[in-house]
């Protein structure tokens, strides 16, 4: 399928701001995105007709923005995967590259595997607002010791200012990792941990994270495969709160003369019991929490030390495979 223009102009993304207010019975902060709201669904689309095809021979769906071909109608890419030699088979990951510069050549656009973008209504943005927002602890702090008007007392807020990306992590028009190959979520990841090691090196954001959601009971709008990537310039409640228990936990076996991280002994102990062990290998252990939230849950626990940003090809394609079992 060939794009309509030769030339595209990118859309930008939605101009408004979205803030964090404290609910002031429980101290929790909820996400309130006024744009969000207004993002197109098609997320029960039908399958692509089999003559939707594009000039690699794979299904598209004409009507669906995340399609090659349809680039026009999202943001400027900022990150993708591309096949280096277009002659090639490309069957391998070695034969791609990730480059950072706008898709705005037809070579490119036909053979990108998957690609970042911002997202055209985030949920977080930088601030246009000139004045800082104060920080999480600084408006409760003030709220617990009564310093606020009346007036005020109850509606406190915080800007929610970081980043919030697209990645459509598989090129044909598929719902999800299921139906993908090993090779096309291999790529995948490898886009979405360029994207991670980038958001670390501008040295604005304190915490990032990337979800998939699939189907609409997930939240998705969007009928073809993609996940969504969030930077925040603060690290939120739950998350400290997690990193508080495991150093309390670490801190007290310490003392009690062991030295393995709460991780290493948490694993140990789901390999030693067996119960709920989906698949281990030398790098990666998967398997279902004893305290599992909800049916069919799963972690992938790491074997080795180190952040995701800075796995080495052979670990982050292992996860990656392991991800779509």
């Amino acid at each position: 399928m060939e794009p309509e223009e030769t030339h595209f102009v990118p859309c930008e993304a939605q101009d408004y701001d979205s803030e964090f207010r404290l609910d002031p019975l429980t101290e929790r902060w909820s996400l309130v995105a006024e744009g969000r709201g207004e993002r197109p669904a098609n997320v029960g689309a039908q399958a692509p007709s089999e003559r939707a095809r594009d000039v690699a021979g794979d299904d598209l769906d004409p009507d669906c923005v995340f399609c090659p071909g349809n680039e026009r109608f999202t943001t400027a890419t900022s990150s993708a995967v591309v096949l280096r030699d277009p002659s090639s088979d490309g069957q391998t990951p070695d034969e791609y590259d990730v480059v950072t510069k706008e898709m705005d050549d037809e070579v490119q656009r036909k053979t990108w595997s998957a690609r970042a973008f911002e997202n055209k209504y985030p949920a977080f943005r930088i601030s246009r607002r000139l004045a800082p927002s104060a920080p999480f602890d600084e408006v409760r702090r003030r709220f617990r010791a009564g310093e606020l008007p009346p007036s005020q007392r109850f509606f406190q807020s915080v800007d929610a200012i970081g980043r919030h990306e697209v990645i459509v992590d598989v090129r044909r028009h598929v719902r999800g990792w299921g139906e993908a190959s090993p090779l096309e979520i291999c790529l995948a990841f490898r886009l979405i941990q360029s994207r991670l090691r980038e958001l670390r090196a501008s040295g604005r954001f304190a915490y990032a994270f990337f979800f998939k959601n699939v189907g609409v009971n997930a939240g998705a709008s969007q009928s073809h495969s993609h996940c969504q990537l969030t930077a925040n310039v603060t690290i939120p409640d739950d998350v400290l709160f997690q990193l508080e228990r495991v150093a309390h936990y670490e801190k007290n076996r310490r003392l009690a003369g062991e030295r393995d991280s709460f991780w290493d002994a948490l694993l140990r102990a789901e390999l030693d019991e067996g119960k709920r062990v989906v698949v281990a290998d030398d790098s990666f252990v998967l398997y279902c929490p004893y305290a599992s939230r909800f049916p069919v849950q799963s972690e992938i626990c790491p074997r080795f030390d180190g952040a995701f940003e800075d796995y080495g090809a052979k670990e982050l394609d292992t996860l990656a495979t392991t991800a779509r079992a």
